[in-house]
């Protein structure tokens, strides 16, 4: 008897630990449907008083000059500008300073919101450390020098193309960065360099998210004389 009951406590507990995903699961999905019809709810009630307060105001706006504007868009070269305002004025703010601990944590900060990566901005702040040890620099304006040389160095290697490959081999470039860097362009530039060469070249399109991307850079290989592939959206 007692192993009978046993048997039947258990099975009603596996039972309701089954159905426990799909109560949380409708359960939740009903929050979120009367959240958002509270909020559709709310937006409604401030279309109709926005209407009213526009009917109650429209004798009042007939003496408005008709050279009034809606307020202007902001471009993208007005937020980078914004970007590129905040970093220089926290490069400053180094600047004037002795070098200290938060030094460098603010100097890493400002290399990883310009998009240098995390890995390279390691790397380059460990070699500015050795230099600044080995240089003794105590100042954040002969810190920001010693960045400013180290950086041109780096970009200023041998960056000569190399198309070898092992015997039987093809040589494949892959061509990564954030968005807007320029890669499309860099990649058309390169392709056409190489057809120039005689080489015969195939562009192959990995973007398949960004808007237009795998377009934009069939149109280079149309201009370059390469061939071209893509795969399907959201690949």
């Amino acid at each position: 008897m007692n192993t009978s009951l046993l048997i039947v406590v258990f099975i009603a507990l596996m039972l309701s630990l089954a159905v426990l995903p799909w109560i949380h699961r409708a359960w939740t999905t009903r929050r979120r449907t009367q959240s958002a019809a509270g909020v559709q709810s709310e937006i409604e009630e401030d279309g109709i008083s926005a209407d009213v307060g526009g009917d109650d105001q429209l004798s009042s706006s007939e003496g408005t000059s008709d050279s009034e504007q809606a307020p202007r868009t902001v471009s993208m070269r007005d937020k980078l500008s914004k970007a590129r305002s905040v970093i220089s004025d926290r490069l400053k703010g180094i600047k004037g300073e002795s070098v200290s601990p938060s030094t460098w944590e603010e100097l890493e900060e400002l290399l990883i919101l310009a998009d240098v990566g995390v890995e390279t901005t390691l790397d380059v702040v460990n070699r500015l450390r050795e230099t600044a040890r080995l240089e003794k620099l105590e100042t954040g304006n002969d810190l920001l020098e010693a960045l400013k040389k180290q950086m041109k160095d780096d970009l200023s290697r041998d960056r000569e193309l190399s198309h070898a490959a092992p015997e039987g081999l093809v040589p494949v470039w892959l061509f990564v960065g954030v968005n807007g860097v320029g890669k499309t362009t860099s990649i058309g530039k390169a392709a056409r360099r190489l057809t120039d060469e005689g080489l015969t070249v195939l562009l192959a399109a990995g973007d398949t998210f960004r808007a237009a991307a795998a377009e934009q850079l069939e149109k280079w290989a149309q201009l370059c004389g390469a061939d071209f592939v893509r795969g399907s959206e959201g690949a």
